[in-house]
């Protein structure tokens, strides 16, 4: 009896149909959105807190927060110095954030979006609504489909995750 139904899940899994795409919601941005780029750093000093900082460009330090700083404080750990646009409302004190997309992973340009994998094709369907090809996309990313992360545009291939689903 459990072989019968062993054999009856895997042919239910053989013959589902793959997934056409991702359910996305692009980030709303406000027309009245603030907007930065610099490296994501987590400041936190103990394990409960979160305490991000943007370090811009011109080297002036920018805290963060919001509804997405647990996304920021994991990204940050992805890697120290990670580059992200992150668009939201500041203050005299600090920058909320209410959206952002990776743009660099140390000196390399990357993607960022949500994984979709139909057969043999990979794609990453940005906040704007792109969809980028990987050609040449790793099999751990293939396992990864519908999380979002951070995709390096060089051969070969390497990826970062952002939320996984």
């Amino acid at each position: 009896m459990r072989m019968g139904h062993v054999l009856l899940a895997i042919l239910l899994v053989a013959c589902a149909r793959p997934r056409t795409d991702v359910a996305i919601v692009p980030d709303v941005i406000r027309a009245d959105a603030d907007t930065l780029v610099g490296r994501a750093y987590d400041m936190s000093e103990e394990p409960d807190t979160r305490v991000m900082a943007l370090q811009l460009r011109d080297g002036t330090t920018m805290l963060m927060g919001g509804p997405l700083s647990v996304t920021m404080r994991a990204l940050a750990r992805v890697g120290s110095g990670v580059e992200v646009w992150v668009a939201g409302k500041r203050d005299s004190t600090a920058f909320f954030v209410d959206a952002f997309e990776v743009r660099r992973v140390g000196p390399q340009p990357v993607d960022d979006g949500v994984v979709n994998v139909i057969g043999n094709r990979v794609t990453l369907l940005t906040r704007r609504g792109e969809r980028v090809d990987v050609p040449d996309a790793p099999a751990p990313l293939r396992y990864l489909d519908g999380s979002r992360v951070w995709v390096t545009r060089a051969v070969p291939v390497t990826f970062g995750i952002i939320v996984r689903r």
